[in-house]
């Protein structure tokens, strides 16, 4: 059976979060250029991270090897290219410092079902990070795009 290249990107860019999930990452897939475009932030693990940059040129060597004729290009907050029609978004569970409440709302948008979910998290103390959290996803949480 030969394996999509869009599914088979979902699948390691899943692993890749998964390993560092300190990363926001987003893709794209623009078929009529067969370009597969990856955004990651924030900025300073795009560029200095050695564990994400060591992942990233083994995930583009693989999928070079496995997709020959598509192309696949990582981006950044300051890349001339970006992400904009996103198939997918793995977002890291940080506080976010500008809420002022107990709580903190986070959007998660799965492009696939077609789904928003709204996911309301306790808020955290300053660089804190949530881990080992169980996502109860009420019905009225879910909101069609």
């Amino acid at each position: 059976m030969t394996m999509i290249s869009t599914d088979w990107m979902i699948t390691k860019l899943q692993d890749l979060h998964q390993a560092l999930s300190y990363l926001n990452i987003k893709y794209e897939y623009r078929k009529n250029m067969q370009l597969h475009i990856v955004g990651v932030t924030p900025l300073q693990h795009y560029k200095g991270d050695k564990s994400y940059i060591d992942k990233e040129i083994e995930l583009e060597t693989v999928f070079e090897q496995m997709f020959p004729n598509e192309e696949i290009v990582f981006v950044s907050d300051d890349s001339l290219i970006q992400v904009e029609n996103q198939i997918l978004i793995l977002e890291s569970i940080m506080y976010d410092y500008s809420y002022g409440k107990d709580y903190e709302d986070r959007i998660w948008i799965n492009k696939f079902s077609g789904y928003k979910e709204l996911i309301r998290l306790p808020k955290l103390g300053r660089g804190d990070v949530y881990s080992n959290i169980t996502f109860h996803r009420p019905e009225n949480t879910l909101l069609k795009l």
